[in-house]
């Protein structure tokens, strides 16, 4: 199936985060640095997001539960060899 694709918006953080407060704080924090910010309940939540074409960075809560083997190569775009 192929991801829908969002142009390049200019750097974007994205915050993976279950707990509902601190993701807001987060997002808040980093929008009022001056980035975007968009924050995600799960892994799973973050990765049905179309696909984001520009510079981004991913803040993601470590005890998360894993995500299925080829969670990153569906986020990453094609053609995108870094690792």
């Amino acid at each position: 199936m192929a991801r829908a694709m969002i142009g390049d918006e200019g750097p974007r953080i994205f915050i993976v985060e279950p707990d509902w407060e601190l993701r807001q704080d987060l997002i808040r924090q980093f929008r009022s640095a001056g980035w975007q910010a968009e924050g995600f309940a799960t892994g799973h939540e973050f990765l049905r997001r179309p696909c984001y074409r520009g510079i981004g960075c991913a803040v993601l809560d470590v005890g998360l539960r894993a995500l299925p083997p080829d969670a990153r190569a569906r986020q990453q775009p094609a053609g995108d060899l870094r690792q």
